[in-house]
């Protein structure tokens, strides 16, 4: 048995007849900063009882891991096992691969206390590349909400949309380049911020460019809309080359 795709997934063999629990193994997704912010997929604590051994339950257990790993978007699955145990994942289909480092950091002392978890960002993202790159790191549920033209992923649709043009983008195009024009003419903002729900939102983190007003909203929108969120860390980006694209995945993240 075992739970759809996601970031930790623990399949679970037993017995068919008795119940009895005969092996268990996990996989853990993990985002990269490269490879166009891949996913790899980590298999952890793979244990089968020793009644059961000799009988295929850890290859099954490790075939569908494999399976949650392509459901995933995995471009490769890794493991760390004892060389004894080598022979084992080689008829799995692994191979060696690389060397492990590891670092022990021994017990924790005595009375201490593990440090308590930072509170987690609130993410309002007005840019579409700036959404999907959130999203792309694992980050999605740090969202709070989005601009107009925030549509991929799917899931980002749910959230409240904080923006919207002050013209109209279904016109035809030489009525559109006109209002547009006009308004820049005029100094004016072309797209609207709705202030009460961006306060309302709390957002910690606002992504936005400044390498086209007319694309999307600028920093200088921003400011002029969220006076009130003196404490709001404002994150933007301006790419020009593809390092540039790069430097901005690390920079949101």
């Amino acid at each position: 048995a075992g739970a759809a795709a996601r970031e930790q997934s623990i399949v679970v063999a037993e017995d068919a007849h008795s119940g009895a629990l005969l092996g268990t193994a996990s996989l853990i997704v993990e985002h990269k900063l490269v490879r166009g912010c891949g996913r790899v997929g980590h298999v952890e604590d793979v244990v089968t009882h020793e009644k059961a051994r000799g009988r295929g339950v850890g290859r099954a257990l490790l075939g569908r891991l494999a399976e949650l790993a392509r459901e995933a978007g995995c471009y490769k699955v890794i493991l760390d096992c004892a060389d004894k145990n080598a022979a084992f994942y080689e008829k799995s289909g692994y191979r060696r691969a690389e060397l492990q480092m590891r670092l022990d950091l021994g017990p924790p002392q005595r009375g201490a206390r593990p440090p308590a978890p930072a509170p987690s960002k609130r993410v309002l993202s007005l840019l579409s590349a700036s959404t999907e790159i959130v999203c792309r790191l694992g980050c999605a549920h740090l969202l709070v909400g989005r601009s107009h033209g925030c549509d991929d992923p799917p899931l980002a649709t749910a959230l409240p949309v904080v923006t919207a043009p002050r013209v109209d983008p279904n016109a035809p195009s030489l009525q559109l380049d006109e209002a547009v024009r006009a308004q820049a003419a005029a100094g004016g903002p072309i797209y609207q911020i709705r202030s009460e729900l961006v306060r309302s939102l709390r957002p910690d983190v606002i992504i936005t460019q400044e390498q086209c007003r007319i694309c999307a909203v600028t920093p200088e929108d921003v400011d002029a809309a969220c006076v009130a969120l003196p404490s709001t860390a404002l994150v933007t980006i301006m790419p020009v080359t593809l390092d540039d694209v790069l430097g901005d995945v690390v920079t949101i993240a």
